[in-house]
């Protein structure tokens, strides 16, 4: 069971002084809401990159930082206390604290703090999200604009597919969509999302997010992702299986067991990709690569000398014996 902890935003003493009526604490931060939607949106659009004389505004951190803004604002007029919800938030402080700590004695301790600040920068959201997000309508609202944010990089990645943009061989966007992976990934998130709204909503809406899985499914396609791939039969796997009408699981279920089919007369990635243009790394390469990855893999952890975020690690070694294998053979 969820519980959650006041921060204590107002002394505990001029609580008590000044009462405040139950309406007025009960109203939630509006205007730290709207700004919350507005920075998901710039989150999603990569209005930055896509546009870089903005780059310098740091649109996305000024967006963010303005919603933490209002909501300390907000919290104070109307007399109330932070949220925090026991024990997600606790561990999450925690874990952000572990990453500071970590950080000293990581392998690029200038590396690893910025990759802290990262992480603090999601803590911060996630704090504005919850005690903003107080009523089932916001957090439907929150939803829907992450399913139209996610049109984004869908349409992008499309785009870049249809006018020939791609990176070895697979279509991608910008910004973190650029990577294949991280691109097909995050649509994959959104769709039991779409899916969810869908059946809450009227036929008209269902149509909507119908078109938008659509069009997720064709995103993924074209970035030849196979953990994408993967990924989207779990999620069609495990939405057909909690399906209630026998019809619908029966329709869930044979798109599951349909769509390896239907993706292996027009790609198999395993042969090559000859025709889909994607490179196949070398059988050397990948041997040679191996134990890297088994070797490095502890890495993740903090304790002995590793930063907690140090994973990344792995790919840069990763690149650097690929590189030294082909060149050797």
């Amino acid at each position: 069971m969820t519980h959650s902890i006041d921060c204590g935003l107002v002394p505990q003493a001029r609580r008590s002084a000044r009462p405040v009526a139950t309406a007025a604490a009960s109203v939630s931060p509006r205007i730290a809401f709207a700004i919350l939607i507005l920075f998901l949106l710039v989150l999603y659009s990569n209005v930055a990159i896509a546009y870089p004389q903005l780059a310098e505004l740091r649109p996305a951190l000024v967006v963010g930082m303005a919603s933490l803004f209002m909501l300390i604002v907000e919290l104070a007029k109307t007399r109330q206390s932070f949220r925090l919800s026991m024990p997600q938030g606790i561990l999450l402080i925690a874990f952000l604290g572990a990453c500071f700590v970590s950080s000293f004695t990581a392998f690029w301790p200038r590396y690893a703090f910025e990759e802290t600040l990262d992480v603090a920068k999601i803590v911060v959201i996630y704090i504005v999200i919850e005690n903003t997000v107080t009523s089932v309508g916001q957090f439907r609202t929150i939803l829907t604009t992450m399913v139209l944010g996610g049109l984004f990089p869908a349409i992008g990645t499309l785009h870049h597919y249809a006018y020939g943009i791609l990176r070895q061989g697979r279509a991608t966007w910008i910004g973190v969509f650029a990577n294949a992976n991280e691109d097909a990934y995050s649509l994959v998130i959104l769709i039991p999302i779409a899916l969810a709204l869908a059946v809450e909503s009227g036929w008209w809406m269902r149509l909507v997010f119908g078109g938008i899985i659509a069009t997720y499914l064709v995103a993924i396609f074209v970035t030849y992702s196979r953990g994408g791939l993967l990924g989207l039969l779990a999620v069609l796997a495990f939405a057909g299986w909690k399906q209630k009408s026998l019809m619908l699981r029966g329709l869930m279920m044979a798109g599951f067991a349909g769509l390896p089919v239907v993706v292996g007369m027009y790609w198999q990635r395993g042969e090559g990709l000859v025709t889909s243009g994607v490179i196949r790394p070398s059988t050397s390469g990948s041997r040679q690569c191996a134990p890297v990855f088994g070797c490095l893999r502890p890495t993740r952890y903090w304790v002995l000398g590793r930063h907690v975020l140090c994973s990344r690690i792995r790919s840069m070694f990763l690149q650097k014996t690929t590189a030294d294998a082909s060149n050797n053979s």
